[in-house]
């Protein structure tokens, strides 16, 4: 008897779950996945939460919301509710610092704009100008003149092993470029970039620990060794060749110190990167708090490397209220009686104890509250059941017999979703089925045309009922591929 009844509350009941519960289990398998690797702490403000842009550059960026207990929970989309006057600290991780420039700001506050950086100094020309001061010097065949020769050979050895460690770190660089790169441990992934980095150097330079300031030293070394070189011939070395790697007191000097300087601060960047970028102070969440994310390639990798742009939007979690109307089955105690004939006399025959019946409901609540990734509420209701009968062979449109019902309900809903799921009980007016002036017991008419009739009664019922936020969600869904 209670069977097809059983049947319709679990269904709609597994429906609503799956699309609330199935959100947390794929946070609940990204937070553990990232606990196996070695992402860094990230700064909550007290009392407050922290809202992570991550892996922007993936085929999956997505938004974390971390707690004071360091506790990640992954969201679906770019819009993210909170309480009203939640302190907010924002960040963009898991992101190569090094290759892109990450900018955030938020809507409505003045950008500050970064002036293009001309094309960077390479060491092309300083091969070139070494190759020429060789040629000159090979042609004299003097003692002095291979002194100088072994010299600028030593320097120039020097500038190519600068450009082939340049080459090596960019292959490393680029490694987060690759959709591999992201999957699995990715906090790891952006640390082996720092360790393969310092082989690399340790490697090209020979050097003890892989550090910018060995590979500095080194460099300074070879250029010492070519004014020495100079000093017996009583001769200056060419005007291009600086004292040291701090020497800026010619455009030409400092064209060759930039050029050797810039791997050597890609090297420090790469040693120094958090792989993240922070906005640049902690917020208060008004109503509405808009982050604008661009992030792009620096100059030296514009010409391989594209830009993109994510929206991050938090708002404030609104209580329940309003008039809400949902959908859905209704269970009631009010039923027809059925009769049948037996020893020729009235009796009562097989019947339900329960009417099933679909219908719909307002929703005025009364009381209602926010707690952790869901919002509910405790309402009044009322509606109309009865414009469809359900039986167990079908489901048929039935407007006349609508019954009109008057509850009480309890809400549940997510943060910012308006799709609702209700529990309604409460009085019901339906018109049933009674015998019209007999009795049970009575002798059977000969016409029983006439045995019941229509009679209005109050009685109990039950409901689940439903919305869904359709247009909401589609809108979601083409914001979220628009950013992608």
């Amino acid at each position: 008897m209670f069977k097809l009844e059983l049947k319709t509350v679990v269904l709609f009941g597994i429906i609503f779950c799956i699309s609330i519960g199935s959100l947390q289990m794929i946070a609940a398998a990204e937070v553990e996945s990232d606990k196996n690797g070695k992402t860094s702490k990230v700064p909550v403000p007290d009392k407050g939460v922290a809202i992570v842009l991550r892996a922007p550059m993936s085929k999956n960026p997505h938004v974390v919301k971390v707690s004071e207990n360091q506790k990640e929970d992954t969201l679906s989309g770019f819009t993210v509710s909170l309480p009203k006057n939640t302190p907010i600290f924002f960040r963009v991780d898991q992101v190569n610092t090094v290759l892109y420039t990450v900018k955030i700001t938020v809507k409505g506050e003045a950008k500050n704009v970064d002036k293009p950086s001309g094309e960077p100094s390479t060491v092309y020309g300083i091969i070139e100008k070494i190759n020429e001061n060789l040629r000159h010097w090979r042609a004299k065949e003097s003692e002095a003149s291979k002194v100088v020769v072994k010299a600028m050979e030593g320097l120039k050895a020097k500038v190519l092993t600068v450009k082939e460690l340049d080459g090596k770190l960019d292959e490393h660089l680029h490694g987060s470029e690759i959709p591999e790169f992201y999957e699995g441990k990715i906090a790891e992934n952006f640390e082996k970039i720092k360790t393969d980095a310092i082989n690399a150097a340790k490697g090209k330079f020979d050097l003890e620990r892989g550090t910018s300031v060995e590979i500095c030293n080194d460099i300074e070394a070879a250029i010492a060794a070519v004014h020495e070189a100079y000093a017996p011939i009583k001769d200056n070395p060419p005007s291009w060749i600086p004292k040291d790697l701090s020497d800026t007191s010619t455009p030409e000097r400092v064209k060759f110190v930039d050029a050797l300087l810039q791997i050597t601060k890609k090297f420090q960047e790469i040693q120094g990167a958090t792989w993240a970028e922070n906005d640049s102070q902690d917020r208060l969440l008004d109503e509405r708090i808009e982050y604008i994310c661009v992030i792009t390639p620096k100059p030296e990798y514009s010409k391989k490397l594209t830009s993109e742009m994510f929206v991050v939007t938090v708002t404030s979690t609104t209580n329940l209220s309003g008039i809400h109307t949902t959908v859905g089955a209704f269970i009631s105690t009010l039923h027809d009686e059925s009769y049948t004939k037996i020893d020729k006399k009235i009796a009562l025959g097989g019947q339900h104890r329960l009417s099933r019946s679909f219908g719909g409901l307002a929703h005025l609540p009364l009381w209602s509250r926010n707690s952790g990734n869901f919002r509910w509420a405790a309402a009044v209701s009322g509606g109309i059941a009865g414009i469809a009968s359900i039986s167990e062979q079908s489901v048929k449109l039935d407007f006349k017999n609508a019954q009109p019902m008057f509850g009480v309900s309890a809400i549940l809903a997510g943060k910012t979703s308006d799709s609702l799921f209700v529990l309604t009980v409460g009085g019901i007016a339906k018109s049933v089925q009674r015998l019209n002036g007999y009795q049970e017991g009575n002798a059977y008419p000969v016409d029983p045309k006439n045995l019941t009739t229509n009679v209005d009664k109050l009685g109990w019922f039950f409901s689940v009922t439903f919305s869904y936020d359709i247009l909401g969600r589609l809108n979601r869904k083409i914001t979220s591929s628009s950013k992608k």
